[in-house]
């Protein structure tokens, strides 16, 4: 590192006296951000972490302060670093950006939770940033009802490649909050996972109770066979229900003759599989 810091060191003297155009340093990813902030104080008007971001080279160049001064204001530096990166891959972003030593913040309207979230990441990417603020980030997006929201997103992870949407379930609540239950494979399954419910028009946040455990599955197909027995004495021959249990999430449907054995069927679900909460989609069909 110190030897870098020293060849950096040696050509911004050498620009400072030849005046030469913009100097991008590229530095590893892992660079700490006191580093950052004296090549910054040094005269560099751009941060390129190598080789992940290699394509922003080029835009950093044009955008780069154009003067020496401008250059070592260190917040000033970062914050057109990250708006930089932000044009480059989402046009002009409503989106306001504040440095305060190594810290950001962001404010302004997202048209989703997946925006926040790719935002987000190019922030925390950012050599010379170890911290970020988002709560003033707010997701504007559509009001969607609950089952209506929850509908749409269990079609996005069944519609989604690389996601076995039999072992996952999700279901939302006002707000356009979801909770994701069940079990992945990896983490490579889990990510796609929140991506494609993150993509859903409505959703402002998601609560992942997930697990890669198999020990899991196996506890989800126990507390199933223990519903259905607890469930056999109450239905009649005319009634029929479905269940699934993913974790604490309880999921029920198809229809019995009675609201009263709607609620019995709930409560002897909620007894047997020890859940904390159910989705009660059973219709009564008098």
């Amino acid at each position: 590192m110190s030897k870098a810091y020293t060849i950096f060191s040696g050509i911004a003297r050498l620009r400072s006296r030849i005046g030469a155009a913009p100097l991008v340093a590229v530095v590893p990813k892992d660079i700490q951000p006191n580093a950052v902030h004296q090549m910054i104080e040094r005269g560099a008007t751009g941060i390129l972490a190598w080789p992940d971001e290699a394509f922003f080279l080029s835009s950093l160049l044009i955008a780069a302060p154009p003067d020496a001064d401008a250059a070592r204001n260190t917040e000033s530096v970062l914050e057109a670093n990250i708006r930089c990166r932000i044009d480059v891959q989402f046009g002009d972003a409503p989106v306001d950006i504040f440095v305060s030593g190594s810290a950001c913040r962001l404010e302004g309207f997202v048209p989703s939770l997946l925006r926040k979230m790719e935002l987000v990441s190019i922030v925390e990417n950012m050599p010379g940033v170890d911290r970020i603020q988002t709560d003033a980030l707010v997701v504007d997006t559509i009001r969607v009802e609950p089952d209506e929201l929850t509908t749409e997103v269990r079609l996005a992870l069944r519609l989604t490649d690389g996601i076995d949407s039999s072992t996952i379930c999700a279901v939302a609540s006002p707000f356009g909050r979801v909770t994701i239950a069940g079990t992945m494979s990896n983490e490579h399954e889990r990510h796609r996972a929140y991506r494609a419910v993150a993509a859903v028009p409505g959703v402002t946040d998601i609560q992942d109770l997930s697990t890669q455990s198999t020990a899991q599955k196996a506890q989800d197909r126990s507390a199933h066979r223990r519903a259905e027995l607890a469930l056999n004495p109450i239905l009649a021959p005319t009634d029929h229900v479905r269940l699934s249990i993913f974790g604490k999430i309880g999921f029920i449907s198809g229809h019995v003759e009675s609201s009263r054995k709607k609620a019995e069927v709930e409560q002897a679900l909620r007894r047997a599989a020890c859940v904390d909460r159910i989705v009660n989609e059973v219709e009564v069909h008098s």
